[in-house]
């Protein structure tokens, strides 16, 4: 399977599962013009606050882990993060590639699909 030119590969799947769980476990609550960005910060503080409680057997995320979605959220705001999440689609996914591309220095091509598996994961859990 071919991802906007970008070979996938099954890690990258971890990525979204994460993102869906996190999302479904804290129990996210979207309006109908809430914009990528503000789903995105919602998203942020609760990977950073952790598990919520003790049935939650999950480990605390690595501080690494955490930034690295932070780098994710950090470029997608920045580039759809005004947008309400129903017009995060296919457009807004060739935007933000687009502008990967074109960045001095490009970002490399596994964190290109990295972040855009962030983008994804956050619009399907939300639309």
């Amino acid at each position: 399977m071919i991802i906007i030119g970008v070979d996938y590969h099954p890690s990258f799947q971890t990525i979204a599962n994460f993102v869906e769980e996190t999302s479904r476990e804290n129990n996210e609550v979207t309006g109908p013009v809430t914009t990528f960005g503000e789903q995105a910060d919602w998203w942020l503080k609760e990977i950073r606050a952790g598990p919520h409680s003790q049935q939650e057997k999950a480990d605390p995320m690595k501080s690494a882990t955490i930034a690295g979605y932070e780098s994710a959220v950090i470029w997608l705001t920045n580039i759809i993060g005004d947008k309400p999440l129903a017009e995060v689609k296919n457009d807004a996914a060739r935007e933000l590639v687009t502008a990967m591309k074109a960045a001095k220095p490009p970002l490399a091509d596994k964190t290109i699909v990295s972040y855009f598996q962030v983008m994804k994961a956050r619009r399907r859990v939300s639309g």
